[in-house]
């Protein structure tokens, strides 16, 4: 820092004709400030997420996921696969984990508190969203400017480090089907080009899901070939949300 004296910008001790000779260049220190306040800002907008989780999913871990509660031995079985991969991800976080089974088998718990786990350990930031929310938080930046636009929110949740699509294709759309797909499509793909780290979780099989592009990612950042595990996991057991969990 001692190029700028302080001010975050100083001049090159270049002779006269030099291309940089009178320029004034960008100390390191302004870039630094400058990364950290975005950093900030960030972090500051996706606290919003954190919030989105709620109070039993903000307060699941990893420790918590009881297989006790499975309904018989081949319901254990996916419980505890599902769990050891997830302990995996934390460990090694690479590509993405699709967890998908009925509804109240402990999917979303699985996924907050991997997620949670990886944003402690490794300070990486965070997003949590289901799909109806998702969809909901994007028509409400319509037509809207700055850090509320619709755009700007869509960035948001494609730049997070770490983010957590809860309950993919679980509600019936009707007529925004096709709107609610290149959503999708559109979060997914720079996720998907930039190799960051993705959770989801849904009550339907990957084969399921009928956006080619989608289905195609995600296939691709589970599989064992880039992953170094399988991490599309089937979790079966009894609807859990009776004891809270979801």
């Amino acid at each position: 820092y001692a190029f700028c004296d302080g001010s975050g910008w100083y001049k090159e001790a270049v002779p006269f004709g030099h291309p940089r000779f009178g320029q004034l260049l960008t100390c390191a220190c302004r870039l630094d400030s400058e990364d950290q306040r975005r950093a900030a800002r960030q972090r500051q907008r996706l606290a919003r997420f954190e919030d989105e989780m709620g109070g039993e999913l903000a307060g699941s871990t990893l420790d918590s996921y009881d297989l006790g509660r499975a309904r018989d031995a081949a319901a254990r079985g996916t419980m505890a696969a599902a769990l050891d991969t997830c302990r995996a991800y934390v460990d090694q976080p690479r590509g993405w984990i699709f967890l998908y089974g009925p509804t109240g088998v402990g999917k979303s718990h699985l996924a907050a508190a991997t997620a949670r786990a990886i944003a402690r350990q490794h300070d990486v930031t965070l997003a949590y969203i289901s799909e109806p929310e998702l969809l909901k938080y994007l028509r409400e930046g319509w037509g809207k400017q700055g850090d509320e636009s619709e755009d700007a929110r869509l960035s948001l949740l494609q730049e997070a480090d770490l983010l957590v699509i809860d309950d993919l294709y679980t509600e019936h759309r009707g007529k925004d089907s096709t709107w609610a797909d290149s959503k999708l499509v559109a979060l997914t793909m720079p996720r998907y080009q930039h190799e960051r780290l993705t959770i989801i979780t849904s009550n339907v099989s990957l084969d399921d899901i009928d956006e080619p592009r989608l289905r195609s990612r995600i296939k691709g950042r589970t599989s064992e070939d880039y992953a170094g595990r399988n991490q599309r996991l089937l979790i079966r057991n009894a609807d859990q949300r009776e004891g809270g969990k979801r």
